[in-house]
Formats: structure tokens, C-alpha cells, sequence
């Protein structure tokens, strides 16, 4: 098969995608993701909280390893948008 041939397949029959159709997916698997990870968390017996939670609380490090992640997954998440 050459290209023109190739281009011709793919572009048979194409339909316009609704508007906003990548978020509604992006946010159906964020939930899904959510929701996948909350029932492992509560019923994984090893993954229950840490003894000294308490105490690393009030610790910077924690602090700034939650931020530094949660900014890292939100940046990912608005360039995962803007691409699709």
C-alpha cells in the first residue's frame, strides 16, 4: 500500500467529534482512576496509614513532596488537555 493510498483509507468516512468530547473522556478517567485507587487503598490490608502520621505532618519535607506532586499531576493533566 503506498501513502496516497494510506491517506485515502484513513480519511474514508470521517465523522466531527462533538465539541468538549476530550474532557468529558479526560474526566470519565480521572474519576474511574480516582475512584480505582480509593477502593485499593481501602481494601488493601498492607496500605494502611503510617503509625507516625501525626508526627510527619508537621514536618516541611512532607509538605513539600505532597505539593511538588500535586503540581506535577495538575500541570500533567492541563497539558494532557491542551494536547488532545
Amino acid at each position: 500500500m503506498n501513502t496516497e493510498a494510506l491517506i485515502a483509507e484513513l480519511s474514508s468516512g470521517l465523522q466531527p467529534v462533538p465539541r468538549g468530547a476530550t474532557r468529558i473522556l479526560l474526566r470519565k478517567g480521572l474519576i474511574t482512576g480516582a475512584v480505582v485507587a480509593g477502593v485499593a487503598v481501602l481494601f488493601w490490608p498492607s496500605l494502611g496509614p503510617r503509625p507516625d502520621m501525626a508526627t510527619a505532618v508537621m514536618t516541611a519535607s512532607f509538605w513539600i513532596k505532597l505539593l511538588y506532586t500535586a503540581s506535577i499531576a495538575s500541570l500533567g493533566f492541563v497539558a494532557l488537555d491542551r494536547l488532545s
